[in-house]
């Protein structure tokens, strides 16, 4: 296989991604983009953060970067701010994605904006004459694009996470490139037919169930909460977190007197640890970690299709019909319960 099938770091001139089926020809923006430590880093930042450690979900946030990237160009190949924009949306992410932005002062967007604004990265931008004022309006969604939007629509970041979470957990009954061969742009926003938009649905409404199921609540609340143990006992502080990867931090977590026993049980033994919502006659243990399920992502996908306002009131009752499942959970050593 040659290594432009399978290398990710540009020195082939061009990019396979294999989810989506897509080869890119990469500007020389693009190929030092990739080579930069900030976009590098992201392959060793895993997307599902530790959910990981016990599921089949473990893709890195650069494999999703690129796969972002690679959509965006099949749509937009002359756009060259867009295109870097896609490499460049998820540079901020803190070790574990999502799961230690619970901690006060640590937000992947802002961190995101102050690595565009770097030295190393401002450098390649301005040495490539990209306009880096437009590139940071279309990561923030102030300019509105197939990147991102601030509608709550489909946009192609969102449609990836969904796809590559239904993809690398078998739920997929289509290839991916299948759903977007039946998506076309309008006006700065993806259609499809009704078919593939109810797909798109099917996929969302069963990604928000894996966010509030046991396999990623779990495995958070703990590491958010063994991660907060090293800040307060002085030994971690925020702005090392902010530059660190997943094994740096799982390191850590391993060798510290504070935090080894639960972070190696939970490795070596996840289904011991349990997730409650204290609800009925279920009794919360003192000994738990917190998590709370804040949001949801429910972007709406759009059709032209004849049937349109029938399908958009029945994603609206399927969401609605999610909202439950924000709210406050709880996790524990199974044992403790018993206790």
């Amino acid at each position: 296989m040659p290594d432009s099938k399978i290398k990710m770091d540009g020195t082939s001139g061009a990019l396979w991604e294999p989810m989506w089926q897509l080869h890119t020809e990469l500007t020389p923006a693009e190929r030092e983009l990739l080579q930069s430590s900030w976009v590098r880093r992201l392959h060793l930042i895993h997307h599902c953060g530790p959910m990981y450690l016990n599921s089949q979900l473990n893709y890195s946030r650069l494999q999703h970067t690129l796969g972002v990237f690679a959509t965006i160009a099949y749509f937009h190949p002359e756009d060259m701010e867009l295109r870097a924009a896609a490499l460049l949306h998820d540079i901020g992410h803190v070790p574990f994605s999502h799961t230690l932005e619970r901690i006060e002062g640590i937000d992947h967007h802002a961190i995101t904006l102050d690595r565009i604004q770097s030295p190393e990265i401002s450098g390649i931008l301005a040495a490539h004459g990209l306009d880096q004022a437009r590139l940071l309006h279309l990561i923030t969604g102030e300019t509105a694009s197939l990147l991102r939007n601030r509608n709550h629509t489909l946009q192609l970041d969102h449609l990836d996470s969904w796809v590559r979470s239904a993809y690398f957990s078998g739920r997929l009954p289509v290839m991916p490139r299948a759903i977007l061969s039946r998506l076309e742009e309008e006006a700065g926003y993806l259609y499809g037919d009704i078919e593939t938009v109810k797909l798109v649905q099917r996929l969302i409404v069963e990604e928000a169930g894996i966010h509030a199921s046991i396999a990623d609540i779990g495995p958070s609340a703990l590491v958010l909460h063994l991660v907060q143990i090293l800040i307060d006992r002085g030994q971690l502080s925020q702005n090392e977190l902010s530059g660190m990867t997943d094994e740096m931090i799982e390191q850590l977590l391993h060798n510290s007197e504070w935090t080894k026993a639960d972070f190696s049980r939970f490795v070596n033994r996840p289904w011991e640890l349990k997730v409650s919502r204290g609800e009925g006659d279920e009794l919360i243990p003192q000994h738990s970690f917190e998590w709370t399920v804040r949001k949801l992502y429910l972007s709406m996908p759009l059709t032209k299709d004849s049937a349109k306002d029938t399908f958009y009131k029945e994603t609206e009752e399927a969401y609605r019909l999610l909202q439950p499942l924000i709210g406050n959970y709880w996790a524990y050593w199974l044992d403790e319960y018993e206790c």
